[in-house]
């Protein structure tokens, strides 16, 4: 069965690394490659040496980033793209073939020589993407009707943890669905109104905290899982745990530089080395 990756990133491209690419210690990206770092932001240096930037690394349980550098070969004709540092010095090897993916503007590169990888690779994606995952054609896993309707209305703390022990051990990708659902449903609901649909994050950088207006007259706010459902420990999917962001810091916890360290009372959020606290709900 072919793996269908155009259903899960909004651009993609995959090639071989050859003998040559090795030997250089630079691995020359294909055309279509270099489209997919175009898409992800990311534009060649003019000439080496150049600074280098973390990629998102998927399907690989040894490593979640690699660090390259991108330029163009100032000793080369026709200015060749090159991708330099770790990624091909210590991670890609001759043969593998090396997929470069953007989705929402994130990149990421994985090895897929090896097809019992690729579940686990698309999971990750998913994952990593929840905010899409309501639309997503690959997204094909559902909970269960009742557990849905569960979760579309208010709901006692107990209902959450039966909820919690009974998808323990599903897929990423059930976890990832199920997420979604609590984010979207009563208990994100009934955080977003209990902050006053304000982002937390923007209140305690002093920043104005309120959202456009939607048609219902109210202020768009999104509801985020603080400490990842993945491992759907007790707790987790209670609104203890969810916080209301608006849209960018909701994107940029994702994707950003933030690390989050959890208290008691409350979440210490690292942006861009700024230490952030929110309360719990």
């Amino acid at each position: 069965m072919t793996t269908r990756w155009g259903d899960v990133f909004d651009r993609y491209a995959i090639k071989a690394v050859s003998d040559n690419d090795k030997i250089k210690r630079a691995y020359v990206p294909s055309q279509e490659q270099t489209e997919v770092l175009e898409a992800a932001g990311r534009t060649p240096a003019d000439g080496g040496p150049a600074p280098q930037s973390a990629i998102r690394v998927l399907g690989d349980p040894a490593r979640s980033q690699v660090d390259a550098s991108y330029y163009r070969a100032s000793g080369h004709p026709q200015r060749e793209r090159r991708l330099g540092g770790k990624l091909i010095s210590q991670w890609l090897e001759v043969d593998d073939e090396l997929l470069m993916g953007v989705r929402n503007g994130q990149l990421y590169v994985a090895r897929v020589q090896n097809p019992s990888t690729h579940q686990s690779i698309i999971d990750e994606v998913l994952l990593a993407s929840g905010l899409a995952l309501e639309d997503d054609p690959a997204a094909d896993i559902a909970l269960d009707p009742e557990d849905q309707a569960v979760l579309a209305a208010p709901c006692p703390p107990e209902a959450l943890e039966q909820l919690r022990v009974k998808y323990q051990d599903a897929s990423p990708r059930v976890k990832a669905r199920l997420a979604m659902h609590i984010e979207r449903g009563a208990v994100g609901a009934a955080v977003k109104r209990a902050r006053g649909f304000h982002c937390q994050l923007c209140q305690a950088l002093g920043l104005p905290s309120l959202g456009f207006f939607k048609r219902s007259g109210e202020p768009y706010v999104e509801a985020h899982h603080v400490m990842p459902v993945s491992a759907l420990l007790p707790g987790s999917l209670g609104p203890r745990n969810v916080i209301s962001v608006c849209a960018g810091h909701h994107r940029q916890i994702h994707y950003g530089n933030v690390t989050v360290a959890e208290l008691p009372d409350g979440f210490v959020f690292t942006i861009d080395n700024t230490q952030v606290r929110v309360s719990r709900n």
